[in-house]
């Protein structure tokens, strides 16, 4: 294997002191905005929030690890998901009370 072809190692031999200040600085925005997204995926997919918290977490520390662009965006990235699955759910409840839940919630999916 050519180890100059791995992105962390090319990365590393010109990281400095300033370029890991502005990278701290950047994990903490983004982690202000991922990790509530991601928990509100979770919970919109009927799982625990940890999950989100974890899937958020570990999502950005594995692609950074592995991925070559420095501009790449991975996790959760629309909050409205979450608004609008409310109010698709909200819609089918009124309109369609005589199919069961589980169809209803797959016809939610489905629309957004």
């Amino acid at each position: 294997m050519r180890w100059k072809n791995v992105s962390l190692i090319s990365v590393l031999k010109k990281y400095d002191k300033a370029t890991f200040q502005a990278d701290l600085k950047a994990a903490c925005m983004v982690s202000l905005l991922a990790l509530p997204q991601s928990i509100g995926y979770a919970l919109l997919a009927g799982l625990p929030p940890m999950v989100g918290l974890l899937s958020g977490i570990f999502t950005c520390i594995f692609s950074s690890l592995f991925t070559s662009s420095s501009y790449l965006v991975v996790g959760a990235t629309s909050a409205i998901a979450i608004l609008m699955h409310s109010s698709v759910v909200e819609v089918l409840n009124v309109f369609y009370r005589g199919v069961p839940l589980e169809s209803r919630e797959i016809l939610a999916v489905g629309i957004m």
